[in-house]
């Protein structure tokens, strides 16, 4: 399914989905940090992101030319 997709937009939780595509993911946390070691160390300190991820704040370029969008609402902003 994914060896077909050229750019993913997608939350952290998704990345593994993807490994052989450029996914690109919007954040709001220190994109330098997160490109160079794939790590988010904010949200997620120790855990991997895979080499394939690109942190870009810019949501605009983030989706430029996607074949495939995934919005997350992170939970602490989704109430019952």
């Amino acid at each position: 399914m994914c060896a077909c997709v050229r750019h993913v937009c997608v939350c952290q939780a998704c990345v593994y989905l993807c490994v052989n595509v450029c996914v690109r993911m919007c954040v709001c946390a220190p994109t330098q940090v997160i490109n160079e070691t794939h790590e988010n160390p904010l949200y997620l300190p120790g855990y991997s992101l895979g080499p394939n991820l690109v942190a870009q704040p810019d949501l605009e370029l983030a989706v430029k030319d996607a074949d495939c969008i995934i919005l997350c609402a992170p939970h602490q902003f989704v109430h019952r």
